[in-house]
């Protein structure tokens, strides 16, 4: 089958039953992983009873959007079998310091309980950018000249923007705004 999965229904064995000892780790390692990185979540699983796990497979539970929902299948596993499943997830550069952990939910084709295990990742934020903004108006090519707007002059909006943080930015954007509803017709930075 594909990437090497016994997904094949069996029927459940009359003696005996599934017996998981299970682990979950990550790759570089989760007590510290910086944000724009990549991590590698790997589950391990051993069938220590004397019945089949029958199409085993897991989930990921967390509260950090990017290691919830992760999938990890293992399939058919016979005792005294193991299997091994990893998924490769990008932790986004947007991503602040937080500590989060992940716990594995596992199901089979068996109703009995089986066992969830955690994982604590630390992520560290990488440094971030700081603006600083500073604006003047020119009025000299279409008003007065005294870098006051004024009815009837064309003015441009001269702006100085200056990154006074720690990290680097990936873009800049400054939007000017105007509401049409606004009589005092205010202009935003």
């Amino acid at each position: 089958s594909a990437r090497g999965v016994d997904w094949r229904p069996i029927p459940p064995e009359v003696r005996g039953r599934p017996q998981l000892d299970v682990t979950l780790e990550a790759q570089p390692t989760a007590e510290r992983v910086v944000a724009g990185s990549k991590l590698t979540v790997t589950a391990r699983v051993k069938n220590t009873g004397d019945a089949t796990a029958r199409r085993l497979w897991g989930v990921t539970r967390s509260e950090h959007d990017v290691f919830d929902g992760l999938e990890l299948v293992f399939g058919n596993v016979p005792p005294g079998q193991s299997r091994v499943w990893s998924t490769t997830v990008e932790v986004p550069h947007s991503t602040a310091t937080r500590r989060d952990p992940i716990r594995l939910e596992l199901r089979h084709d068996d109703s009995q309980a089986l066992p969830a295990p955690t994982l604590a990742v630390a992520v560290s934020a990488l440094p971030r950018p700081r603006f600083a903004l500073g604006w003047t108006v020119d009025d000299r090519k279409g008003g007065n000249g005294d870098g006051l707007v004024q009815r009837g002059e064309e003015v441009e909006l001269v702006l100085d923007l200056q990154n006074t943080g720690d990290g680097p930015s990936a873009k800049a954007v400054a939007t000017l705004n105007h509401s049409e509803n606004d009589e005092v017709r205010a202009v935003c930075l």
